[in-house]
């Protein structure tokens, strides 16, 4: 049996989810080991829940928004961007290979566009491997050796 990467997307519930669930159809189905997480807004996506994700077992990380002209969100975008690029530079900083989070944001998002990504994402995540950095381990119980 082939290992199969964990998945974790955060969907930008206004401009990427309604692509996503009509791309979760059943011409382009999901692959069980894919979680969608819906979200208001991608600029919403902070770093803990990332890591949280990463920590929590998940191999590769994806969040999908919408462009800044089209983002219902008063929040800033480019001060996102560089927030993420720093993310980036720590998660590579601390062990966490480059391509396992990936951000993208587009003007109007398809249901072919957010599964071709998340395609993307798991051939890049197989090349690379389990994820052995963050994930919690589970440490023997004293007096069990």
């Amino acid at each position: 049996m082939s290992w199969e990467p964990g998945i974790v997307v955060f969907c930008c519930n206004a401009s990427c989810c309604a692509g996503e669930s009509h791309a979760s159809g059943v011409s382009f189905p999901s692959p069980p080991t894919v979680r969608i997480v819906r979200v208001p807004c991608a600029s919403l996506v902070s770093e803990y829940m990332i890591m949280s994700a990463l920590r929590s077992g998940a191999d590769g990380i994806l969040v999908v928004g919408g462009a800044a002209g089209d983002c219902q969100s008063a929040r800033g975008q480019e001060g996102d961007r560089r927030r993420f690029v720093l993310l980036g530079n720590l998660l590579e900083f601390i062990g966490i290979e480059p391509g396992r989070v990936h951000i993208a944001w587009e003007s109007a998002w398809t249901g072919e566009q957010v599964m071709g990504l998340v395609q993307d994402l798991i051939e890049k995540v197989k090349a690379l491997g389990p994820a052995r950095r963050l994930v919690k381990q589970l440490e023997p119980l004293q007096g069990e050796e």
